[in-house]
């Protein structure tokens, strides 16, 4: 089953999803005979087979593989675990793409709150979360509160990389962006 799931993510490196997606299914079946329906490696695999069926465009699939993920990780791991925070954000991401922007903005945040526990204020998946619920609040309409949370994203990941890092860009074009929005050219 390791060997299946590691083909599978060499299959999604090369776009190659349908592929990547049977490797995954072959994957989760061999496992939940093998574990358990209800262990870990399931859950890992299904949050992979999400992972590439939203890539697929399948949004409504991979939303329901996340939520299946979810309840394992949640009889497996403390509340603020590491990979719900994952599986939280990447449902947050499908509901963004659906729209759904409340709901993604609330994942977001939950996400947030799990991440900040977990790792600290300054580590790059907080400031990764922090730039993904800016984009959220951005959509929304919530230019000022954007910007304070892309501001943050900078911030974070100023100090965790180094100003010289590839991430201050896209914070700072997200922060002109923003500035743009609000109509503030002097940013």
């Amino acid at each position: 089953a390791t060997t299946l799931s590691n083909l599978a993510m060499v299959h999604m490196a090369l776009g190659e999803y349908e592929e990547a997606k049977d490797c995954l299914q072959r994957t989760q079946k061999i496992r939940s005979r093998v574990y358990g329906k209800t262990h870990p490696l399931v859950a890992s695999t299904l949050t992979n087979l999400a992972s590439v069926v939203y890539t697929m465009g399948d949004l409504k699939n991979a939303m329901t593989l996340n939520e299946q993920a979810l309840e394992i990780q949640k009889a497996c791991y403390p509340d603020a675990h590491p990979l719900v925070a994952i599986t939280l954000k990447n449902m947050a991401m499908i509901e963004n793409a659906r729209g759904n922007l409340d709901k993604a903005k609330s994942l977001y945040e939950r996400v947030l709150t799990m991440e900040e526990l977990v790792y600290g204020e300054l580590h790059p998946a907080v400031a990764s979360t922090l730039n993904n619920l800016a984009d959220t609040v951005l959509e929304q309409g919530e230019t000022a509160k954007a910007a304070v949370l892309f501001q943050r994203a900078m911030e974070t990941n100023e100090i965790v990389f180094g100003k010289d890092h590839p991430d201050i860009a896209r914070n700072l074009n997200n922060l002109g962006r923003t500035f743009k929005e609000m109509g503030d050219y002097d940013g």
